[in-house]
């Protein structure tokens, strides 16, 4: 499901991603088969697909928490005054969609998360702490978006409003679903069907 909504990120065109069973006696385990119609960069679908973006929400640190310092080249020292975040239980793995709306009353768009069992209970736990704080979205370790807590949200559905553009908040939508896949994916073996012989397969 992870793999196809990436996909469809994409905008490919009647991609197919189905299951292959490993068989007892070969010893393999399952495995996923991912047919590509139209796709010419091989290499460009591999990354696409392959790619396991780490998705994580952050709580902002205690006020009594030590101030984190840069140096850059030329020995200068920046201290980093700006609110410093520190990580929770709370991963793409417990995400299981983040979606695009609209305000029914202001039309402007806003992202809506959903969470599974477990992250329920841990955004729940999170939100209830943190009320009027904010929690950080990190991917791949760099901050795509701080909401503001703005109430305990105990059903695991939250959503993210703000002066979003509808691009702005495609983005992030994209961005979360792309998070949101909690083991990695080796490629095993890939191959490119030519017109003729797709025909002939056909």
């Amino acid at each position: 499901d992870v793999i196809e909504r990436r996909i469809n990120l994409f905008g490919i065109s009647e991609p197919v991603v189905q299951v292959q069973s490993g068989s007892f006696i070969s010893g393999e385990g399952e495995e996923l088969i991912v047919d590509l119609p139209g796709v010419t960069d091989v290499n460009k679908a591999t990354t696409m697909i392959g790619k396991t973006p780490f998705l994580e929400f952050k709580i902002e640190a205690p006020a009594n928490t030590p101030q984190k310092a840069t140096v850059d080249k030329n020995g200068k020292v920046t201290l980093n005054t700006g609110p410093q975040f520190v990580s929770t239980k709370l991963t793409g793995r417990y995400l299981k969609r983040a979606s695009l709306e609209f305000d029914q009353t202001t039309r402007e768009p806003k992202v809506s998360l959903q969470f599974n069992d477990t992250g329920t209970k841990l955004f729940a736990k999170i939100t209830k702490n943190n009320i009027g704080k904010m929690v950080a979205i990190y991917l791949d370790g760099a901050p795509i978006s701080t909401p503001v807590v703005r109430e305990e949200i105990p059903n695991g559905q939250a959503v993210i409003s703000g002066n979003f553009t509808p691009t702005e908040a495609k983005q992030l939508v994209g961005r979360l679903n792309s998070g949101a896949l909690p083991v990695p994916i080796s490629l095993l073996s890939r191959q490119t069907i030519g017109a003729t012989l797709g025909n002939n397969a056909v």
